[in-house]
Order: C-alpha cells, then structure tokens, then sequence
C-alpha cells in the first residue's frame, strides 16, 4: 500500500480527452454510424470525468491507498468500458444520452438527479447542485438517487440543502452512497443528514443505502426531530434486529406520520416487535408497509396489536413475503374491524392457509373493512375449504357493491385451488359481473 493519494495532472486528463475524441470518432466511423463533432466532444469529456472519478474512488481501500499501477489500470479500464459504450450506444453513458448524462430535471421547485450512475467530486456535485446553490432559490423537492457521495461531495450537497432549508419539504435521498467504503459513506451519510435536520420536513427516503444500524444511526438527524414528518422509507437498507431498534429508538417525533415503508430487510420478529412500538406512536398512520422482511407468527401479531391501537386511520396494508402464518389472522381480523377506512390489504405470500383465510374472510363477511378495495392473497396455500368462506365474504352486499364501484377485484393466484374452489369465489363477487378480472391459476 502506498500513503500518497493518486491523481492526474490537467494536463494529462486533458491530452486523454484528447485520444478519447480521436477513437470515438474514428471507430464511430469504420461502424458506418458517424457521431456528431459536438456529441463527440461531450463524451470524451463526460467519459474522462467518470473514469476519473471512479479510478479516485477505488484508490482508496479501508486500509489505505491502492498502489498507483493498480489505480491507474482500473482508470484506464473504465475508460475503455465507456469509450465502447458510447460507440455502441451511439452517444450514451449508463442508458443515457450523453448530452443530458447527470444532467438535473426540475422545474424550478424541483431537482431530480437519476440518471446515470456516477461517483460525485467537489466539482460535478457544484455543477449538479447548482440549482440548489443559487442565492434565492426555492427548490421544495430533491432527489439525489444514482449519484455517490463521498464527503467532498456531501459537504456541497449540506451547503445546497441549508441554502433551501426554508422551502425543502421532500427528500429522496436513496441510492446515495453505492460504491463508497463504509468510513466514508457513513461520513457522508452524518453531513447530509446534519443539513436537512435543518429543514421541515414532510417526505424523507432512505431506501436503498447499505445502511444497517450505524446507517441509520448516522442518518438519525434527519429525521429524529422533525416535528412534521409525513412519510418514511427504510426500504432494502439492512434494517436488520439491531437497525429496527434503532429506529424505534431514534424516532421520537411520530404524531404526524401518515406513511411507513420497510421492504427486503433481515427483521424478523424481533425486529417487527421494535417497529410495533413505533406504530403504536402513530396516531395518523394511514400507508404501511413491512414486506419482505422474515416476520413471523409473533412479529405480525405484534404489528398488528399496535396498528390496531395505535389509530382508525389505515388506508393501506401490506405485509407481503412474511412467513405470518394463520397464527396473526385473529389479530388481523380484530384490526381490520378497527379501521373502517382501509381500503388496501397486501396478505400475499403469508402462509395464511384455509384456516387464516377463513378468519380474515369471516371479518370481512362480518363488516369489518367495509370500503376495502383491493385484496391481495396469493401464495397463500388456499385449498376449495379456504375460498368457500371468502366466497362468502366477498358476496356481502354493502362490501362487494362498494368494491364493483371501484372496479376493485380479489387476487387469488398461485394458490391451490381448483376450479369448484375458484367458482366459488368469483361467484361470491356478484355472479360473475368481474369473472374476467379474478386472478388465478388453475392447480386442477
């Protein structure tokens, strides 16, 4: 290893740009697919810029820095990769046309970086935050995801969001640390958060960081005071046991969340009984989501138990891909009765069987749930004995009228029912009216 960091002269990166104009345009041209001059110019510059910037990113290990000969081949590899990419594409980098690559989108209270995916400098986050950076200006809605920011970069994007901090209302801050050693994501992650502490927020997603418990930990500051937060996402972060007790205990400002999204992470039930007790501060809650997340019998009782308490105000559910079984249906049905507005429930793939089915469909028969519009429950294992009772519940008068209104239907797929068991079911929606829109496959 080596202590001294890597890097170029001007002069060096601008002779690249140089070679780099020179063979996209002349293997443009043995392709029979000639770029324009001033398309040319761009990708040479953009495709040098990211090099660059990814060779910076890789010189650096958790140990120190990589010997120059290794950083320097994997600049000189990367360049290759996008020089041939733009010859194929025809003028793009990551799916993108060079000429708006990285480019922001907004209409002057928005700023939208998705695009290609690119390792941010002090220099392009300057460029790409610009926007943000004018005196004056008035962005309310940011997303930063597909951008990498190292603690240079981080710093430019905390000076941007204190600078609209009084008109910023919704951040989308996933996707914003891929590809950073986990020292300096988690740098970049506290300066970040640091800024919007600064402003009222109503929006704020995190998904898609590597976070875990010290992610969330070092993003508590975004979120841990803000006295009008709405909406929350935690989705595919690593929000494992330890990171689900971390949010229970750095969420301290609950009373005006409406929405709460977790998605593909290593909970389980111990992890769901730490998010129960963030419910059960939840007085609003009207969107949430724990889906994909190794929940049981024991971690869907306790969510169920706090959302059933916790408020009458639930307009969607979904706890999809958990392994509940029909040990929760008891506790789904009581909390079904309690929220008379609720007009989505996601049960798919949570190992209901006949006989959770049978409770949650005695529910429904029963008024629980009476403007519910969508009902999601494949991969549920449901036999003939399961959609004989949903049959039933889905001919009650008040709650199937209500749903035909809304061209709502019941999703029945990939569940073991034969067709008398189907029948059964889509007679039970108001004889056949949405035969076409029930969803199956036939097990026999």
């Amino acid at each position: 290893m080596t202590t001294d960091d890597w890097t170029l002269t001007d002069a060096q990166r601008a002779e690249t740009v140089a070679r780099i104009r020179t063979n996209v345009s002349t293997m443009a041209f043995f392709r029979s697919a000639p770029l324009p001059a001033d398309l040319v110019e761009a990708a040479a510059v953009a495709v040098e810029r990211k090099a660059y910037t990814v060779a910076r990113v890789e010189a650096r290990t958790t140990t120190g820095m990589r010997p120059h000969h290794e950083t320097l081949k994997a600049y000189v590899r990367k360049l290759s990769e996008l020089v041939l990419e733009v010859v194929v594409s025809g003028g793009q980098i990551d799916g993108v046309a060079v000429s708006s690559a990285g480019a922001p989108q907004g209409d002057g209270t928005e700023l939208d970086l998705t695009g290609s995916r690119e390792f941010l400098t002090q220099e392009t986050a300057e460029e790409l935050l610009a926007p943000m950076l004018e005196p004056g200006s008035k962005i309310q809605k940011v997303k930063f995801s597909t951008k990498s920011f190292g603690v240079e970069a981080a710093e430019v994007a905390a000076r941007a969001i204190r600078n609209v901090s009084s008109t910023l209302i919704d951040a989308d801050m996933s996707d914003i640390i891929a590809g950073r050693p986990e020292d300096e994501a988690l740098a970049a992650l506290r300066i970040i958060s640091d800024a919007l502490s600064t402003a009222r927020l109503l929006h704020l997603n995190l998904s898609d960081n590597a976070l875990g418990e010290k992610g969330i930990r070092a993003f508590a500051a975004s979120f841990q005071h803000q006295q009008t937060l709405e909406s929350i996402a935690f989705q595919n972060v690593g929000c494992s046991v330890h990171g689900c007790a971390a949010v229970d205990e750095l969420m301290q400002c609950t009373g005006s969340l409406k929405r709460l999204h977790l998605l593909n992470n290593m909970s389980g039930d111990e992890g769901a009984t730490s998010i129960a007790n963030v419910l059960s501060r939840c007085p609003a809650m009207e969107d949430f989501k724990m889906a994909s997340s190794r929940v049981g019998g024991a971690g869907g009782i306790a969510l169920a138990k706090a959302l059933a308490v916790g408020g009458a105000s639930l307009l969607t559910l979904d706890i999809h891909d958990n392994p509940m079984t029909s040990e929760i249906a008891e506790e789904l049905g009581s909390l079904l009765y309690r929220h008379p507005n609720l007009k989505r429930l996601n049960l798919n793939d949570t190992c209901l069987g006949d006989d959770g089915v049978e409770i949650v469909a005695a529910a429904l028969a029963n008024g629980a749930a009476p403007v519910l519009e969508e009902l999601e429950l494949e991969l549920n294992e449901i036999t003939v004995a399961g959609a004989e009772p949903l049959a039933a519940a889905l001919a009650v008068k008040n709650w199937a009228e209500k749903s035909l209104r809304s061209h709502a239907w019941p999703s029945l797929g990939l569940n073991f029912c034969p067709r008398r068991g189907l029948y059964c079911a889509y007679i039970g929606f108001r004889r056949n009216v949405l035969k076409e829109r029930l969803l199956y496959q036939d097990y026999g």
